[in-house]
């Protein structure tokens, strides 16, 4: 499957959460992801998450314990993961490129 679909589909689960856990989400992934971007390696990039832990920094920002943190991500996780199987699973993709008849042009048509 196309990632940007994935990365479309993904945002649209996202969405839809209760604003909690969506918070807590976009939370950890934005530090993890300004994380990635410092480092220079994936040794540096492990070291950075154990020094400045996202879902310790998350803990203390949304007034949770690490282990309450910890265990609502990974439910967070699951319920998108889950939903994204679910939603690939059923997706139809149908490329009319050559119906269109435009030049230099892709249509596509997502059909769930």
């Amino acid at each position: 499957m196309n990632s940007t679909l994935l990365d479309l589909l993904t945002k649209q689960i996202l969405a839809a959460l209760p604003s909690e856990k969506r918070e807590l989400y976009q939370f950890i992934e934005h530090a993890e992801e300004k994380l990635a971007q410092k480092a220079k390696s994936k040794d540096q990039f492990i070291q950075l998450l154990v020094r400045h832990s996202p879902y310790k920094q998350a803990a203390e920002h949304f007034c949770m314990t690490y282990d309450q943190t910890a265990r609502l991500m990974q439910e967070i996780e699951h319920e998108v993961n889950t939903k994204l199987d679910s939603q690939t699973r059923n997706i139809k993709w149908m490329d009319y490129t050559k119906k269109m008849n435009v030049e230099n042009t892709y249509y596509f048509l997502f059909k769930q």
